[in-house]
């Protein structure tokens, strides 16, 4: 009894052993009774079934039994599944009866029985189970006739198996490695899919010289395309495109470039729909505009020409997201949202998954950061639900960017994790949770996490194939950190490497928050002697990249202003209206870090150079950033705060409501009354062995009062720290 249950599976139904077994209902009670005493089977919880005790128990019971044994066995139990397909639940019945079969070492009827099974768990869209019934299947697969293979490819796409490249499908090995293909990349063993894929492509084009690119970044040298079945060489290409992106081996134009060779010319195909589909979504990726958005038309009504209606459904989010870039932001919204609602089958589930990602991320650009949060929540449990590990965490990554923007940091920080947490996630979602996870450590002043998140990010999505949408997002967070270092000449390079000539088309949403972070460290370097050379051409720089950036969305708007005012700000000329005008437009969005840094800046040049008044609207603005820093765990804004506000004479709220004496700028920084005797010796220009003789202490202990000065300044240098103290006013006190 307990050989046969163990070769049953992992659970095993009562009928079903009664079926295998042959025994009277009375004599396997009584056999089952006995392995339940001897402890080793156990009822299940719901059902009239039995499994092992412990599963390695069921593993050594299975290890024991003879090849032929085992064999047998499990011909037994097929057959009688065959017999009677009551014997199971019926979701299980289709994986139960091909494993039976599979082990049974049958292949004629193991292999039919293996591809209905993958049509089976593609239609609850149990894309690895679909992934390892293949794999078996392609074990088989010369064992069996040419005529059962067919048969059975065909019942298997009749089935839901995948989807057919075109409608005369042969249901020959080069289909079967289709559908593996698919599976194992939805799965997200893409190494594996590479592979099959590339198997594939020898078949149909043949086999390149190890020199050629033709299966490393596209035709290259030129291998020509075989004569025999250009269609379906296409369609792997596509997938090529896919993998190689999602592995950050290729910027994917070789690829669909190949591809658009191959069809040129034939008549339309749902093939051709998905080259042109894809073409598109590499323009708008990287060369959106004109071109772009004409090239999503063309795949939209090739689409809809060839009945393709599942990639014509990610032809209309692509283009829907360019035409949110070209200004008509509500109707290319309202197409997105549009294609979100259909319902969702095996077949576009993880199109339909991924538009809920560009939506979102959409939303996101244009700063409707609570609206994105909602779709990209629903989103992600839809993925998640669906099998879809790694449309679910970009889609979790999208969410987490949308909730730093709205201060909910450790929520933030919490989908980061999950993200990072499932198998299956490609090479370049984990360079964009990389990348999130550096944006969070930079808001919260966590400098070297930031560096090595940033690092991470870049060693996965940049490499030879860079996006701008990556290239952009971590120069700014590079940006950020030598201007926290005080490397202000650093800051002027990574901007012109960053901006070139000119910011790319349609990636305002990443070229405004670049510059305003760049313009932002030239106004806080002002004074600096390292600054001054070149400072005029800096400016100039970042203004000459503002021209031309689109600002029909609120948000870039008001990033425009902030900018502006920073550069005022840099050239020492009086920025008050324009901080201003750019306080009463961020106060209009959902913006809290932005609204809180914002009204700090008034509240600096307020303070500066206001006139009657100013002091107490300085104040308010300062209480208010004060507020809504510390309630975010800002740890570089509340510390600006604290500062000013000591320089300013400005009290400050306690804990417990009470309004605090404002600090001195000193104490603000943490300085002790020696670390200020040692600053202001340094601001005079003395060397530690001068420290040393003139405070009566030794050069390695004035050495060590240097150091934690520079530290707690956030200071690159002697000079950059007598800078910081003149501007923050610590020897006025």
């Amino acid at each position: 009894m307990v050989r046969i249950a163990a070769e049953g599976g992992s659970e095993v139904e009562f009928r079903l052993l009664a079926a295998v077994t042959g025994l009277a209902e009375d004599e396997l009670i009584e056999a089952l009774r006995t392995a339940v005493g001897a402890a080793v089977l156990q009822p299940s919880d719901e059902g009239e079934s039995f499994r092992f005790r412990h599963a390695l128990m069921r593993e050594a019971v299975v290890g024991d039994l003879l090849p032929g044994e085992r064999s047998r066995l499990s011909r037994r139990y097929a057959e009688a599944l065959e017999a009677d397909p009551t014997l199971v639940r019926s979701e299980e019945r289709a994986g139960r009866l091909a494993g039976y079969w599979f082990d049974a070492r049958d292949p004629a009827k193991a292999l039919p029985a293996l591809i209905a099974a993958a049509a089976a768990a593609r239609g609850r869209h149990a894309f690895a189970e679909q992934h390892h019934l293949l794999e078996r299947a392609l074990e088989l697969w010369d064992d069996t006739s040419e005529a059962l293979r067919r048969r059975a490819m065909r019942q298997g796409v009749d089935d839901g198996l995948c989807p057919a490249i075109y409608p005369d499908m042969p249901g020959d090995f080069v289909d079967l490695l289709a559908a593996l293909t698919v599976a194992a990349r939805l799965t997200g063993e893409r190494e594996r899919a590479l592979a099959l894929c590339n198997r594939a492509l020898r078949a149909l084009e043949g086999a390149p010289s190890p020199t050629s690119r033709a299966l490393g970044s596209g035709r290259a040298g030129g291998t020509p395309p075989g004569d025999g079945d250009p269609i379906r060489a296409a369609w792997f290409w596509t997938e090529r495109y896919q993998l190689m992106r999602d592995l950050s081996r290729s910027d994917g134009w070789d690829e669909i470039a190949h591809a658009q060779e191959l069809v040129k010319g034939l008549p339309p195909s749902v093939v051709h729909a998905d080259v042109l589909t894809h073409a598109a979504h590499w323009y708008a990726v990287h060369q959106p505009g004109p071109t772009a958005i004409e090239t999503a038309k063309q795949a939209v009504e090739l689409c809809r020409l060839t009945g393709a209606e599942t990639t014509g459904l990610a032809a209309q989010h692509t283009l829907a997201w360019l035409i949110i870039d070209s200004g008509d932001v509500e109707a290319g919204l309202a197409q997105a949202r549009e294609v979100c609602a259909r319902e969702l089958e095996p077949g576009n589930a993880n199109v339909l998954l991924r538009g809920y990602g560009n939506l979102s991320t959409a939303l996101h650009g244009i700063g409707r950061y609570a609206e994105a949060v909602e779709v990209a929540e629903e989103g992600s449990g839809l993925a998640d639900r669906h099998g879809l590990p790694d449309t679910a965490s970009f889609i979790d990554c999208n969410l987490a960017e949308s909730l730093t923007q709205l201060g909910r940091w450790a929520d933030a920080d919490e989908v980061l994790r999950r993200a990072l947490g499932r198998r299956g996630v490609s090479v370049r979602v984990r360079g964009q949770i990389a990348g999130q996870r550096a944006e969070l450590a930079l808001a919260q002043g966590a400098y070297d996490e930031a560096r090595r998140r940033l690092e991470e990010s870049d060693s996965w999505t940049t490499g030879p194939y860079p996006e701008p949408q990556h290239t952009l997002a971590t120069a700014r967070i590079a940006i950020v950190l030598a201007a926290a270092d005080g490397r202000i000449l650093d800051v002027r390079s990574l901007l012109d490497a960053a901006v070139g000539e000119a910011i790319a088309p349609s990636h305002q949403r990443y070229g405004w928050p670049l510059l305003y972070e760049a313009a932002a460290a030239e106004a806080r370097a002002r004074g600096r002697a390292v600054a001054e050379p070149g400072r005029a051409a800096a400016v100039d720089r970042i203004r000459k990249a503002m021209r031309g950036q689109p600002e029909f969305a609120p948000v870039w708007a008001a990033q425009a202003r902030m900018t502006e005012a920073e550069l005022l700000t840099a050239e020492g000329r009086d920025a008050t209206a324009c901080w201003t005008e750019a306080v009463a437009a961020v106060e209009r969005l959902e913006a809290p870090p932005l609204l809180a840094t914002a009204r700090l800046r008034l509240a600096e040049v307020l303070i500066a150079h206001g006139g009657a008044g100013s002091r107490q609207a300085a104040g308010e603005l300062v209480r208010q950033a004060e507020e809504a820093a510390g309630e975010m765990g800002a740890a570089p804004l509340r510390k600006e705060i604290t500062t000013l506000a000591g320089r300013a004479r400005i009290p400050l709220p306690q804990a417990d409501g009470e309004t605090a004496p404002p600090p001195t700028p000193a104490t603000a920084l943490g300085l002790t009354a020696r670390e200020r005797e040692v600053l202001r010796l340094v601001a005079a220009g003395r060397s530690n062995r001068q420290l040393a003789e003139e405070l009566f202490i030794s050069p390695k202990t004035a050495s060590v009062h240097v150091s934690n000065i520079l530290a707690k300044l956030g200071a690159s240098g002697r000079g950059h720290a007598a800078a910081i103290a003149h501007q923050l006013g610590v020897f006025d006190e």
